[in-house]
């Protein structure tokens, strides 16, 4: 019986997981704006009064999977050496754990980073996680700016900038052709190494 809420807690999540898949496919087929709630339970197969259950709104179903990312990025820095450079350990969270939580294969990543950034709507709620993520990573940035007179102002700056940088690549992703295309860690670490140069 000690298993039972684990598993219960895991088949709530794949089936919140797949549902917003269905919403997804539904959005990018039929448009954002064109596309209700309604649309989605129908299509995915479920009730309206279970949809807003796992979902809140059709922003949530396109990005709640990013919500709780933010006290991942915070254990990842503070699971990292204290001797680790500030900047670098906040690559190496973010390059730890956002993959795994992102689309599996680039087309699909593709098609959804489209999405969101030709919608208002979702362009807003995605900068509302990002402040979410600023929040989180703050106090895990501060501890290890020992030094600094603000450690609180100075890991507030750093940690927005590279998300900054991290929306600048994911922008630069998006609207190149250019053959070979870098994927968004390569071009996050060139925004970086750009900004941290900058004089």
């Amino acid at each position: 019986m000690t298993d039972a809420p684990g598993l219960l807690e895991r088949n709530r999540r794949a089936a919140r997981a797949e549902v917003a898949r269905v919403g997804v496919s539904l959005f990018l087929e039929q448009g954002f704006d064109a596309t209700t709630m309604d649309d989605v339970a129908a299509t995915a197969g479920v009730s309206r009064r279970t949809l807003f259950r796992y979902f809140g709104s059709k922003e949530e179903v396109v990005l709640g999977h990013l919500g709780g990312l933010g006290a991942d990025l915070a254990a990842a820095v503070r699971a990292q050496s204290a001797d680790v450079d500030v900047w670098d350990a906040l690559v190496v969270a973010f390059a730890s754990v956002l993959p795994s939580a992102l689309a599996e294969d680039e087309g699909a990543a593709r098609a959804l980073a489209s999405l969101v950034d030709s919608t208002p709507a979702l362009r807003a709620a995605h900068a509302e996680k990002h402040r979410g993520w600023v929040d989180a990573l703050t106090p895990a940035v501060a501890e290890r700016l020992t030094g600094s007179p603000d450690p609180h102002l100075t890991a507030r700056a750093v940690t927005g900038t590279v998300l900054a940088c991290l929306d600048a690549a994911t922008h630069e992703w998006l609207c190149s052709d250019a053959a070979p295309r870098r994927d968004v860690h390569s071009l996050t670490l060139a925004a970086l190494a750009a900004v941290r140069g900058a004089r």
